[in-house]
């Protein structure tokens, strides 16, 4: 078995972080260089997967990540795909303790 970790293509709040003062985090989506990051590396994965064995996905409901997968996807059409949206999935989120004394 094969493990690949595949991290979410360039967002908007990765070019500008003021932008989490106007979205929620979960709702930051791909820059245009983000979906074709996202797009080549599923190029990249496909030929590394086998069609006849199924490929268990597992993605996080931000919107970044289910605009990576769905890029990816793309170049694994006729793949037996498992996927599971889990919104364990994410990354740590700073702060949320930093109001605790």
């Amino acid at each position: 078995m094969k493990i690949y970790l595949i991290r979410h293509g360039q967002s908007q709040a990765n070019v500008d972080p003021l932008l989490y003062a106007q979205l929620k985090d979960h709702n930051v989506p791909l820059t245009d260089l983000g979906k074709e990051q996202s797009y080549k590396a599923g190029a990249d994965l496909a030929p590394k997967l086998k069609k006849n064995k199924p490929v268990a996905v597992f993605v996080s409901p931000y919107k970044r990540t289910r605009e990576t997968w769905n890029e990816i996807k793309q170049h694994l059409v006729g793949y037996d795909l498992r996927e599971e949206e889990n919104p364990l999935l994410r990354e740590q989120e700073y702060k949320i303790f930093a109001d605790l004394k």
